[in-house]
């Protein structure tokens, strides 16, 4: 256990927690008392001291910043009187998996009248009968018990239930259950430690006489601080494999070569199929196939000769076309006639085929000329009402 102290509180974590409030992180030290928190100097809204050794909520001194307390996982059993004096301001409280029995233990928050969330969650005293409503009797402000919202119904019927005289003697009778406090008691549990047995004894007696190496004493020393027996300790895997290597050995090789049985018997059928797939073929079928191979490749030797044929063919008409046009322009140019018009009677040949062979003549357009038939580029359309002519173009002679 560590004790709290003023060097301790400050070497702790100090943060702003997610509500936004400057709080103190002592979880885990194993504290077994609250004090010398005056090292604090008040400047924190939260004090975490879950996971310790507490036995009692109290040893606070004045904190009028401190708002919540997280208690969980301790062994609070008590809780101190005096409370509203050292924390005027204290509104939440978290007693959550502690060791409170009595709900008489629960008085000394009724004058915390600041106190809205409480959690008891948890502790012994939850089993008690009208616990939820004698706590919301003795706390009347407190909003949020145990992690739900007190009800107007709850209110309603703690008050009916301690109300009166005979309300009154309920409460009493409940709070007198609990005058009576052994300093330094440990706390009442219904079942006591189980020690070890007889059996368990008489194991340990044995291991420890049969021991005769220091090996042996430090493997019984640590068996007996873990909690075990000797003899009956856990199996790891160092104990199974001492003790069946061999077998499990054995059941490896017998599945390795189940395997391999297994996997010889899969691949002989794809080895079937792939020497049926790569077997030299039949000579009838490979004659066949080479035949039709030499048929397809005659039959596309004949189109192509025939393609090449009627190639020819055209180049030797084209050839003709043009010796027999040449030796009608040398026919032509004998009889005196030009190559021009040579050329313009070959026009007009065309033209006149091209016109045989249509047989619908393409109409003229019907367009009004630009100007009238007695139009005279020197008189205009009055046909010589002008009397101006040009003068004769001439040398100098003709100017005298």
């Amino acid at each position: 256990m560590v004790k709290l102290t003023a060097e301790l509180i400050e070497q702790a974590a100090q943060y702003t927690n997610a509500v936004r409030d400057r709080e103190l992180d002592l979880r885990g030290y194993k504290i077994p008392v609250i004090e010398n928190l005056g090292a604090t100097l008040d400047q924190f809204d939260a004090i975490d001291f879950s996971d310790n050794e507490i036995r009692k909520l109290d040893g606070f001194p004045l904190l009028k910043r401190l708002k919540t307390l997280l208690m969980n996982n301790n062994r609070i059993c008590r809780i101190g009187e005096g409370l509203e004096q050292a924390l005027p301001n204290l509104q939440e409280i978290i007693l959550t998996n502690n060791s409170i029995v009595e709900l008489g233990e629960l008085d000394p928050l009724a004058t915390i009248k600041s106190l809205t969330y409480l959690s008891i969650l948890r502790n012994p005293v939850t089993n008690k009968k009208h616990y939820r409503l004698y706590v919301i009797h003795k706390v009347p402000q407190i909003r949020v018990l145990d992690f739900q919202k007190v009800k107007l119904k709850e209110r309603q019927e703690a008050e009916k239930m301690f109300k009166g005289k005979r309300g009154a003697q309920l409460a009493k009778d409940i709070a007198k259950r609990t005058k009576t406090f052994n300093p330094g008691a440990g706390l009442p549990t219904d079942k006591k430690k189980a020690g070890p047995s007889t059996g368990d004894v008489e194991a340990i007696k044995n291991a420890i006489a049969n021991a005769t190496t220091l090996a042996e004493v430090e493997r019984l020393k640590g068996l007996l601080q873990s909690g075990q027996i000797p003899g009956r300790e856990r199996k790891t895997v160092g104990s199974l494999l001492a003790s069946y290597g061999w077998y499990l050995l054995l059941a490896c090789v017998a599945g390795y070569l189940l395997l391999q049985k297994l996997a010889e018997k899969t691949r002989a059928p794809r080895r079937d199929r792939a020497h049926a797939a790569g077997a030299p073929p039949e000579p009838d079928v490979v004659v066949r196939r080479e035949e039709a191979l030499a048929a397809a490749r005659f039959r596309m030797q004949e189109q192509l000769n025939e393609q090449a044929e009627k190639f020819k063919e055209k180049q030797r008409q084209l050839e003709e076309e043009k010796r027999r046009q040449k030796v009608a322009v040398w026919e032509s140019m004998q009889e005196g006639k030009s190559y021009r018009g040579n050329l313009k009677r070959n026009q007009q040949e065309t033209e006149s085929a091209a016109s045989a062979s249509s047989t619908v003549p393409k109409p003229k357009p019907n367009k009004k000329p630009l100007r009238g038939g007695s139009y005279n580029p020197l008189s205009g359309e009055g046909g010589g009402t002008c009397a101006w002519r040009p003068g004769r173009r001439g040398g100098p002679s003709s100017a005298g």
